[in-house]
């Protein structure tokens, strides 16, 4: 297992770029957008190199276990309504997204 010193972990703020997609593909408002924050990790997609991410509501996960939540905890049955989307981005930065079921 390899250490990726410069991949912040922990929960983010959304990229300008996710918001925007959430607001233009999605229809989302931009105060829940602002709201939302995304846990990723780096993986392969069709032999590619991408980050896989997960957009989630912070407000339906309790707030002392926001903090140290982590990619993989996202799909436990604990946090599953909390996640909204699921995606990756390339490595060229285009976005992929999806609702998550």
């Amino acid at each position: 297992m390899q250490w990726q010193i410069w991949q912040r972990s922990g929960p983010q703020e959304l990229s300008g770029k996710v918001r925007h997609t959430l607001l233009s593909q999605f229809s989302m408002d931009s105060p829940t957008a602002a709201r939302l924050r995304f846990l990723q990790k780096s993986g392969r997609f069709a032999r590619r190199r991408v980050k896989f991410i997960r957009i989630f509501d912070p407000a339906l996960i309790v707030s002392s276990q926001v903090a140290g939540l982590k990619y993989d905890d996202l799909a436990a049955t604990a946090h599953c309504k909390a996640l909204l989307f699921n995606g990756h981005i390339e490595t060229d930065g285009e976005l992929y997204l999806t609702h998550s079921v």
